[in-house]
């Protein structure tokens, strides 16, 4: 998902925390190898992102997920769960546009997994008189409704299938 976003752009930065152990960490940094991408931890968001309004970059972050932050509490299907936007709601009020998009897996023969842009939030779209955190809510709760056998939401103990 995150090496897609390396052919839009020169270089893209990825957030991403510590997950599981070393082996494990191991092998997800093999998955999203690219030139064009480097992970960064989450102590180094501040200075990454003043970098990225200095160069014009590319900022990828997985918003469903979180382990050491505080995330946006939100309603989904009615449920009380959390997306983790901080960090978009900061960049796009400092004037950056925000674009989501998602992957799934069709049910075919050859299994084709599908990329697909979604949505552009411009820059200081609150600003305009929408709420960026419930909006990007409401677009995940379609996405969820969609194709609910691939999401992963079932750890935040709020869902069942």
């Amino acid at each position: 998902m995150h090496r897609i976003l390396c052919r839009y752009g020169e270089h893209v930065q990825l957030i991403t925390d510590s997950v599981g152990d070393t082996a494990f960490r191991e092998v997800l940094r093999e998955l999203r190898s690219d030139p064009r991408l480097t992970e960064y931890h989450p102590e180094e968001t501040g200075r990454l992102i003043r970098e990225l309004f200095r160069t014009k970059g590319i900022l990828a972050m997985v918003y469903d997920q979180g382990k050491h932050t505080k995330g946006n509490a939100i309603s989904l299907f009615g449920r009380p769960s959390t997306l983790y936007l901080r960090l978009p709601q900061k960049i796009n009020q400092m004037g950056a546009g925000i674009v989501t998009f998602r992957t799934w897996t069709e049910n075919t023969p050859e299994r084709r997994i599908v990329i697909r842009f979604e949505s552009y939030y411009p820059p200081h779209y609150d600003k305009q008189g929408r709420d960026l955190v419930a909006d990007i809510a409401r677009e995940t709760e379609r996405w969820i409704a969609e194709h609910p056998a691939q999401w992963s939401w079932n750890y935040h103990g709020n869902f069942v299938v």
